[in-house]
């Protein structure tokens, strides 16, 4: 297989289909010192490369249709808000790391999308929900944790080889005037929304333990997936629930408290709800300790009150490209499947969100695409290494985006998508 020339023909025919644009790239912090504030300055198709550092703004994006994109490891944000995406436009998130720890809100979601008609795509990072509040009395009311990533009210939603993981409930603490432990977030919470999930850990946050001489329970674990009224696809993905707290006994008089439920990998609560899985795996949140001592029953691995879900036999096949890169510089694409696997790679500028459970699973690209043949899959693994040519006159990059078609004895599979960042050797 002629590896190199077949990727660089694919890459090529994609660049004919593109057309100049104003569109800038915007260098933080060189040209802003902050992701907010390059954000504030940004117009549509912009491309923000974000260096290695810590950024504990909140970034919202809003109507914008815009990439925000790491340049080194770790890029460290305080929380992103995505919202009133008009259809037909994107915004990308990669290669970040959001939430996880940032001294924000209690019971803030580390990633929110509300009410977007167009795509957002968050591929290659880690999203941490922050920590809730046992609150206080008189002052502060109780808060569970937040959310790793929370939707709204969005149509084309797609999270790849990225951590999504609920925040901690708060604790209660020894001698403290506090209400009491709350309860973990969820790794996602899905509302209203279509939203793809390739080769994710989603992890339940664990309830907040006891730390006092009191009758109090722990508080509950959450769930990897909370699927409220959302349309969900899985496919090569780990769901964790989140560890009950433990509970504790009163100091002088009889009583003790019970452990915290476990989270459930998964659990749907409504009967609109629904969604398709491949090659997963769950593990439910264990049970807390209760203060004498007694375990709490732990998590589901599907808790499902109401909604619909559908499992397809097919195993998962894995894809990955290399981005961002610039002209000149190597981008790879690894595949993983199975041995005898005819593979086709669908190349596009457009991304979208159409399910088709007859092919177990989803288009995620959309027209004008090309369609390179990639062979025969020899081996488990198959790398493809191409050097990325030039955009031409007037680019200073180009979000294009691919997904993996497998042929197999049992027919056509659409595997998983991915987004690959080409820039100008300029920028």
């Amino acid at each position: 297989m002629h590896a190199i020339p077949r990727l660089a023909r694919a890459t090529g025919a994609v660049l004919l289909l593109a057309f100049p644009a104003v569109a800038d790239v915007i260098h933080v912090p060189a040209e802003q010192p902050t992701v907010a504030a390059a954000v504030a300055v940004a117009v549509d198709g912009d491309l923000i490369l974000v260096s290695a550092g810590t950024y504990a703004q909140q970034v919202d994006v809003d109507g914008l249709s815009i990439s925000i994109v790491g340049l080194g490891s770790p890029v460290k944000l305080r929380s992103v808000t995505v919202r009133n995406i008009p259809a037909d436009e994107s915004v990308l998130l990669q290669n970040l790391e959001i939430g996880n720890g940032f001294p924000i809100d209690a019971n803030a979601d580390a990633v929110t999308c509300l009410d977007c008609g167009g795509s957002v795509r968050i591929e290659s990072c880690t999203v941490v929900g922050d920590w809730g509040d046992a609150g206080a009395l008189f002052t502060i009311l109780p808060k569970d944790a937040g959310s790793g990533l929370r939707l709204v009210n969005c149509l084309d939603v797609a999270v790849v080889h990225s951590i999504l993981a609920g925040g901690v409930g708060g604790t209660l603490d020894d001698e403290d005037l506090q209400f009491g432990p709350t309860d973990g977030g969820p790794g996602a919470n899905v509302r209203t929304s279509h939203v793809a999930f390739f080769d994710t850990v989603l992890q339940g946050g664990a309830g907040g333990n006891v730390n006092d001489t009191v009758a109090d329970s722990g508080g509950a674990g959450a769930a990897g997936l909370l699927n409220v009224t959302g349309v969900v696809h899985l496919s090569g993905c780990t769901l964790v629930g989140g560890t009950g707290g433990w509970g504790d006994c009163e100091f002088l008089f009889p009583g003790c408290g019970e452990g915290g439920l476990g989270g459930d990998a998964i659990h749907q609560t409504t009967s609109v709800a629904a969604f398709s899985a491949r090659d997963l795996t769950l593990f439910p949140g264990h049970g807390g300790i209760g203060g004498d001592g007694t375990p709490t029953p732990d998590g589901q691995v599907f808790g499902l009150e109401g909604g619909s879900m559908q499992t397809y036999s097919e195993p998962h096949r894995d894809l990955e490209v290399t981005s961002s890169v610039a002209e000149g510089e190597h981008v790879l694409l690894t595949v993983s499947g199975e041995v005898g696997d005819q593979l086709f790679l669908l190349v596009s500028l457009t991304p979208i969100w159409l399910e088709k459970p007859a092919l177990q699973g989803l288009y995620s690209v959309s027209p004008p695409v090309v369609v390179q043949s990639l062979g025969t899959l020899a081996a488990p693994f198959l790398s493809l290494d191409a050097v990325v040519p030039e955009l031409g006159p007037g680019l200073t990059h180009l979000v294009g985006r691919v997904q993996l078609v497998v042929g197999d004895a049992g027919g056509i599979l659409l595997g998983p998508s991915s987004t690959l960042v080409l820039r100008d050797a300029a920028e």
